[in-house]
């Protein structure tokens, strides 16, 4: 089965783990690591329908579906890896918080938020490692994915640091070095739109020290 990039990307991470896919939807992501030869794959969905879409893709093969909300279907270490794809970033946040047992007994997680990463990179670095980053350009956007795990320790980091995938970019990717023109350039954007209110200004302002604090880490680091 062909992948595209963001799901490539995204299975690249994953070796000969058992391995549980979260919100599969099409099942297209479960259905390639039984082909790659991972022991163990796990589908789950909140969502009937698309579990059964799922099922459909994958009847030939030994993948396990389970129906119910993110990572609470999961036992204990009867997966040593979980995907986490295509979802929000503070839904995920949400998911890692209600099955903490789960989450602590993994070799790794693979996130890819599609809205919401700061948030996600704020709430990881208070208790998690980021072990490798990536982005991939597809169908005309960028997709920011992680592989992580938990530790329970904090990494101390500036707060600029949450906008920025940083392991990809020191190693000098090529989508993440535009994802981060792409950033600074979107924001400039936004401040051009914003009205002159009281609440515009300070918008205005705080973009403003977020371009600055972006230009800075690029000239100090790439």
């Amino acid at each position: 089965m062909k992948l595209t990039r963001r799901l490539d990307a995204i299975t690249g991470w994953i070796d000969r783990e058992r391995v549980a896919d979260i919100g599969t939807d099409h099942g297209l992501v479960p259905f390639f690591l039984w082909e790659k030869g991972c022991p163990k794959v796990i589908a789950t969905d909140i969502s009937a329908p698309s579990l059964n879409k799922s099922r459909e893709l994958c009847r030939n093969t030994d993948v396990e579906f389970r129906l119910g909300n993110g990572l609470q279907v999961l036992v204990v270490d009867e997966v040593d890896a979980v995907i986490v794809a295509g979802m929000g970033g503070i839904l995920m946040v949400e998911l890692l918080e209600a099955a903490k047992e789960v989450v602590k007994a993994l070799d790794f997680l693979i996130l890819q938020p599609m809205q919401a990463s700061e948030q996600l990179r704020a709430y990881l670095y208070s208790a998690y490692r980021i072990l490798d980053e990536k982005i991939v350009y597809e169908d005309g956007r960028y997709f920011e994915m992680m592989k992580v795990t938990y530790t329970g320790e904090p990494t101390t980091v500036d707060a600029i640091d949450y906008l920025l995938p940083k392991v990809a970019l020191l190693r000098g990717d090529g989508d993440a070095l535009a994802f981060l023109d792409h950033l600074i350039e979107k924001k400039r954007g936004i401040v051009t739109q914003i009205g002159d209110t009281d609440s515009g200004r300070e918008r205005k302002a705080t973009l403003q020290h977020e371009i600055e604090r972006l230009e800075a880490w690029t000239r100090q680091n790439l």
